[in-house]
């Protein structure tokens, strides 16, 4: 049994270009792009679940945003 799962996904061209850029910016294969946005998307998911809130802060603007997901 492989280790692997091969998948082929459909996106639009907006998020393709989102996960090029990604990828590009960061250094990585698209494989490992798309692994750590399904990492990211999961730790979100799971802090929500446990009643946790997600907030990005601006010091130098002393400003908090929180993140919304509906």
């Amino acid at each position: 049994m492989s280790a692997f799962t091969r998948l082929s996904v459909n996106m639009n061209a907006e998020t393709t270009e989102q996960l090029r850029r990604f990828a590009l910016d960061k250094g990585l294969t698209y494989t490992e792009a798309v692994r750590r946005a399904v990492a990211i998307a999961a730790f979100i998911e799971g802090e929500y679940a446990a009643g946790r809130r997600i907030q990005s802060i601006d010091e130098a603007a002393n400003r908090v945003s929180e993140l919304v997901l509906t």
